[in-house]
């Protein structure tokens, strides 16, 4: 008698393992106690993060997918404590670890906790609705109630919490996730979900655009190639997407935006953003010079603004973000820590590639997909922002981990219920030579 399908992990327990992970994330992302101070008096991200911890130990796989990735995230991770240690200003620095700590360890909730495909497809679609609530709540209070900030010229539209509402941390977040949308919507078989990915895909494009985050932009741009390239049998779907994103580009911008986005090419048109596009150069001046005088741990995490305190005759002005991250990672974390992320960026891109095109699975494959060119929209990020220690590295991390052990432990050849004939006769073998006749050939049921 030959056994049945084998259940998938965490069949008999579906919904707790991806709710508390979905629960932490909503609470990373919306963060209500910093627009609604009343629900500042509970700690309520600690609380979920803690609770989640528990039980992903308890119901979880810990372990689960662990490869070469996430070797050499913690060697990187070890370089930036390592870092840390040996800065001048330990508790500045400190803050700066903790939190990066933190969001790694939720990467190794997301490898460790996901043990399904529907684990799988349940916390990347609950990612995006988060997500989605996120930018339609900032869009509204931008549009009706006017919150926003003020800054090189221009009005731009901002989060609604305070960690992660700067215009180009709020374009990076939006631009990263629309990987996922759309292998979500291209791995979907509902109409109704294909809806509301495509609302969320021109809502990102709105949101993007009123930030005034020229990388934001140009990321944006970039995406949305590879959906062209990804879409040649969806033609009239990717022209009627351009159509509604031509219109609401032109209805929405107002002309100082416009303005903004055309100093890319012409950074004349306006001083401040010429001085911005300088600032990125002088970032990496001002790293190279850091690693220069400390080559290896540099000044410490987060302390990249107060370098002047403990160095003197830095190039560039004195409270200068790297704006870069290249510049960031050597500036602060120094050889330790730099060579490291090197590995760590490299075997994460070679992993999501593999995985992407060996993955049988539609959606383990979209998934690494997703993973292989959020991580590239991150490193075009870094080619203008400080992004060294955003979520976003180890988010994809546990994605990739959870992926490939569900590819691991998915049968390469599926058996078929039915009725076949198996020959014990077995012709000869070119190598071994030939084998024994049986006396007679049988028919079995592998049913």
């Amino acid at each position: 008698m030959i056994p049945g399908p084998r259940r998938e992990p965490g069949h008999g327990l579906p919904g707790i393992l991806p709710a508390v992970l979905l629960l932490y994330t909503a609470m990373f992302i919306l963060r209500p106690w910093e627009y609604k101070p009343e629900l500042a008096f509970f700690p309520w991200e600690r609380a979920c993060g803690l609770l989640m911890i528990v039980v992903v130990l308890a119901l979880g796989r810990p372990g689960n997918g662990w490869s070469r990735v996430s070797t050499t995230m913690a060697l990187f991770l070890g370089g930036v404590v390592l870092a840390t240690v040996l800065s001048p200003d330990v508790p500045r620095s400190w803050h700066t670890t903790q939190n990066t700590l933190k969001t790694a360890i939720f990467g190794l909730c997301l490898a460790w906790g996901i043990l399904s495909r529907r684990d799988l497809r349940t916390f990347v679609r609950g990612w995006i609705v988060i997500a989605f609530v996120y930018q339609a709540k900032s869009l509204w209070e931008h549009l009706v109630h006017g919150r926003g900030v003020y800054r090189m010229g221009i009005w731009r539209l901002v989060g609604i919490d305070d960690t992660y509402s700067d215009p180009n941390t709020f374009a990076a977040s939006t631009v990263l996730l629309i990987p996922f949308v759309w292998e979500m919507a291209e791995e979907s078989r509902s109409r109704a979900w294909k809806a509301f990915l495509l609302g969320e895909l021109l809502l990102s494009v709105v949101v993007v655009l009123k930030t005034g985050s020229r990388g934001g932009l140009l990321a944006l741009i970039a995406v949305s190639t590879w959906i062209l390239w990804r879409s040649r049998r969806h033609w009239l779907t990717v022209a009627v997407v351009t159509v509604l994103g031509a219109l609401v580009v032109w209805f929405t911008l107002s002309a100082q935006l416009i303005l903004r986005y055309e100093t890319i090419l012409h950074p004349e048109l306006n001083r401040s953003a010429a001085a911005s596009a300088e600032g990125r150069i002088a970032g990496l001046k001002r790293g190279l010079a850091i690693v220069e005088r400390r080559p290896l741990a540099g000044i410490g995490p987060g302390c990249f603004t107060v370098a002047d305190r403990y160095l003197s005759n830095l190039p560039g002005i004195p409270g200068l973000q790297a704006h870069n991250l290249l510049g960031q990672a050597l500036g602060e974390t120094g050889l330790v820590g730099f060579v490291p992320f090197l590995l760590f960026l490299g075997t994460l891109l070679a992993r999501a590639r593999r995985l992407a095109s060996e993955a049988e699975d539609p959606l383990t494959a979209g998934v690494a997909r997703a993973v292989l060119v959020s991580t590239l929209l991150l490193v075009l990020f870094g080619a203008v922002g400080h992004n060294l220690y955003r979520y976003n590295w180890f988010w994809n991390t546990g994605l990739l981990e959870a992926a490939g052990a569900l590819t691991r432990r998915r049968p390469a050849h599926p058996r078929r219920p039915g009725r076949r004939f198996v020959f014990r006769n077995r012709p000869a073998n070119i190598v071994t030579g030939p084998r024994r006749r049986l006396p007679s050939a049988r028919v079995r049921n592998v049913a």
